[in-house]
């Protein structure tokens, strides 16, 4: 069965008002959501597609007015053009698209062992993989491909770098960070990347992966003891349920720094307590570790 949203849900996800939604479909017919017994909106996936398509477009500067004569094919075809990487390894991050839309692991292994050799793990990552993850994101968003193929490039990737985690040298500076997921959280793609960051640049880590809740993390702490934690946060969530987790995690390890980052504070107003310290890529996480050292 189809997943469906609310209103509410269709709000946090475009970061367009619900009021706003309820204008538009009112005044220029965008989408037409079912009604539950109590009238209460319900839209679909392919609805919620095409709500984020023109929220894109609008806060790029695209008249509402203008996107409700288009069809949603026209909305689309907007949208992946939109997105087109600006980048000088276009011909790889378009070699490699292809072969995730073909789910060819044969090409894709040549493909990113290639730029491994030619710019190393995190450059390929940083350059590679994350405007290809975009892009990919993009294809979902405007029904060019099913979440089979983004589980095909995310697995792919996280194999290469977990055997190149494995590849790296003992730990040689004393500090030692603490990686983990907050409870519920499964999207670890960056964790493991940041955890691969830490153990190239020397420092002593702890991974301890998806969905930790914060009394395991407190029971841990008393078998073993850490300098630094890093988190992040990708699935959906409620601001203040995300200004929870934050001020928990602080609070319950107030002597210690919490570095954090992910998706889900890109446009969320959240207060971080003193000892919690945001970035929002790996330059930024080095240069804050270089900061406090």
């Amino acid at each position: 069965m189809s997943k469906t949203y609310t209103i509410k849900d269709i709000e946090a996800l475009t970061d367009i008002k619900a009021h706003t939604i309820r204008i538009w479909e009112q005044r220029y017919k965008i989408v037409h959501p079912d009604r539950t017994e109590g009238n209460s909106r319900r839209y679909s996936d392919e609805q919620l597609k095409k709500v984020m398509n023109i929220a894109f477009l609008n806060k790029r500067g695209t008249k509402i007015s203008r996107i409700s004569r288009m069809s949603t094919t026209e909305i689309a075809e907007k949208v992946r053009n939109f997105n087109k990487p600006d980048s000088s390894d276009i011909d790889t991050i378009d070699q490699i698209i292809g072969a995730v839309l073909d789910q060819d692991d044969m090409l894709l292994e040549v493909l990113f062992n290639r730029s491994v050799s030619a710019m190393g793990m995190e450059e390929t990552i940083n350059l590679i993989i994350r405007p290809v993850m975009k892009q990919i994101g993009v294809l979902w968003q405007t029904g060019t491909i099913d979440t089979t193929q983004e589980h095909f490039l995310s697995n792919f990737v996280r194999q290469k770098i977990i055997t190149a985690i494995d590849g790296l040298p003992a730990p040689t500076k004393k500090h030692t960070f603490i990686l983990f997921l907050p409870d519920e959280e499964l999207h670890e793609l960056g964790l493991l990347f940041y955890n691969y960051i830490l153990r190239n640049m020397g420092y002593k880590v702890i991974y301890l992966g998806q969905s930790v809740p914060l009394e395991d993390l407190k029971i841990y702490h008393h078998i073993r003891d850490f300098d630094l934690l890093l988190t992040t946060k990708t699935s959906y969530i409620l601001e203040e349920e995300l200004q929870k987790i934050v001020d928990d995690i602080s609070q319950t390890f107030n002597k210690k720094i919490l570095l954090i980052s992910g998706l889900q504070f890109e446009n969320k107003q959240i207060k971080f307590p003193p000892n919690t310290k945001f970035f929002r890529s790996a330059n930024e996480l080095k240069g804050l570790i270089k900061h406090l050292q």
